[in-house]
């Protein structure tokens, strides 16, 4: 607050004080009443730390120009004051993050620069290396992959070691997948070079301290208690296996590739950690028919596992179909599995809610499932439990096929429409079917889909009255048939009134 020397202005000055109060003001006293210059300005650099990919605020970063010094709060601020004007180098770290360094040139006044630091992807933390995308806020989970070949791999895109070239290339395609997976989900991606860990309670300890150090090394706390979903490749598999019988409340699934064992289940709330075995039905390194035996033993405790036995290839391979069961599968148990926020516990899923299949049996939801609920494989959804039955070569056995309605009259120009139902042997819908529909005599009937309502709409056509006449329609779906009467009446004869068009065109049409 300025001071006004008022033993140093006379009695006329005083009245004339509105006329010089600008110049006053701008004025200063020092203790023995003289006038002295305006208090210069203090350089000062201020402003605001974030991630560059996600905008957020980083707290405790340590910025710096010179021997001046700040560390970031809450909200990512920081104030450097007592700077010389001039050519100046702004530095900025923070765990996680690469160092940031950038000249400035700092006025003798205060100026705002913000920091944008960007975030370390790839962490080496001794036999392990962790990948945590740019992206990813707070991490909800970790994938980690356990072998057989080096896994380091899924995290880094390093080689794998794998001891076929197609092998190797698809198990880097598969690495991408897992680090793209990551990005959706909000996972950190871990893998190892200690191939075929011993399955015990001292590898669990291993691992659990792997992700600890990630945590503090990446400067993600939430890391250190996420959830995992484990992946186990032949020799790994043992591990992955016995690692989810031992600490069950921390994994969200189990995803097992022609693995070397599995764990044995009985009882407890590793029953209720999804699993997916898969075989190779070529595999001469490790007892299929044992594997067999433990998945079917499993299943009749209620443990939710699936197995597949992928048809024509050997051990050391790895399909585009297999990639693509692997992720889908995964993705389906992340949706369900991962709560609302990085700290939220694991959701249960409730056995009756899922999807049942065999190879002799077809899939179909739990409740209307007509095989053996005990050693049928357990799916999550209709979706991962039909890409089962395609990757396995599952085909329902068609039992019947109805078209609806089976007699049908118009008029010359006009439209009609027809439905089919398809049912396998045992009577149970087959969603969706391609059915093929051809007219005998395309001259009295011709018939067509439309193309607008395909693919949700592909168990129904439309048939157009062409002539006088009839024509017998009729529906196929793998060599099972029905057939319908069609009957076209001139424009000029009597007048019946064609079936409705379907109110929703997804539905199937006959009764």
């Amino acid at each position: 607050m300025l001071r006004l020397c008022h033993s140093t202005l006379r009695a006329g000055t005083r009245r004339a004080l509105p006329f010089f109060s600008a110049i006053l003001l701008a004025s200063a006293c020092s203790d023995d009443g003289d006038v002295t210059a305006p208090v210069p300005a203090v350089p000062t650099v201020a402003g605001t730390v974030r991630a560059s990919a996600t905008g957020d605020p980083i707290v405790g970063a340590a910025v710096s120009i010179g021997a001046a010094t700040a560390t970031t709060g809450a909200d990512g601020r920081f104030e450097l004051t007592g700077l010389t004007p001039g050519t100046a180098t702004l530095r900025c770290t923070a765990t996680g993050f690469e160092d940031f360094e950038a000249d400035i040139a700092v006025t003798s006044s205060r100026m705002n620069r913000d920091i944008g630091l960007t975030l370390i992807e790839l962490f080496e933390v001794g036999d392990f290396s962790v990948h945590i995308p740019a992206g990813v806020s707070a991490v909800r989970g970790v994938l980690l992959a356990l072998g057989g070949p080096n896994t380091r791999g899924f995290a880094s895109g390093a080689p794998f070691g794998a001891p076929v070239p197609e092998v190797e290339a698809a198990l880097q395609t598969l690495g991408e997948e897992f680090r793209a997976l990551a990005a959706d989900h909000g996972l950190a991606v871990l893998g190892t070079s200690l191939a075929a860990m011993a399955n015990s309670s001292e590898s669990d300890q291993l691992l659990l301290d792997a992700v600890q150090e990630a945590a503090a090394l990446s400067g993600r706390p939430e890391l250190a208690s996420a959830p995992l979903l484990l992946y186990g490749m032949s020799g790994g598999g043992p591990e992955a296996s016995g690692f989810t019988a031992r600490n069950p409340g921390r994994v969200a699934g189990l995803f097992l590739k022609v693995p070397a064992g599995v764990a044995s289940l009985t009882s407890g709330q590793v029953l209720g950690v999804p699993t997916y075995l898969v075989q190779a039905e070529m595999d001469a390194f490790v007892d299929n028919a044992a594997l067999a035996l433990a998945f079917e033993a499993n299943r009749r405790t209620g443990a939710l596992w699936s197995r597949a036995l992928e048809p024509g290839v050997p051990h050391h391979s790895l399909t585009p179909a297999h990639r693509e069961v692997t992720i889908n599968w995964m993705s389906t148990i992340l949706e369900l599995r991962l709560g609302a926020t990085a700290a939220g516990p694991l959701r249960p899923i409730i056995e009756s809610s899922g999807w049942l299949g065999d190879p002799g049996s077809g899939v179909a939801p739990w409740a209307e499932y007509l095989g053996d609920p005990t050693s049928a494989s357990w799916f999550p959804s209709q979706a991962t439990a039909e890409e089962w039955g395609a990757f396995v070569g599952v085909r329902a056995e068609v039992g019947s096929v109805a078209i609806g309605p089976e007699t049908l009259t118009m008029q010359v120009g006009s439209v009609g429409f027809l439905g089919a139902t398809v049912r396998e042997k045992g009577g149970r819908w087959i969603s969706s079917p391609v059915v093929t529909f051809t007219s005998d005599n395309e001259d009295v009937a011709s018939v067509g889909h439309d193309q607008l309502c395909l693919p949700g709409c592909r168990d129904w056509v439309y048939v157009s009255g062409v002539a006088p006449g009839k024509a017998t329609i009729t529906a196929e779906y793998e060599g099972v048939t029905a057939t319908a009467t069609v009957t076209i009446l001139s424009a000029f004869g009597s007048i019946k009134l064609n079936p409705p068009m379907p109110s929703s065109r997804s539905a199937t049409l006959s009764s």
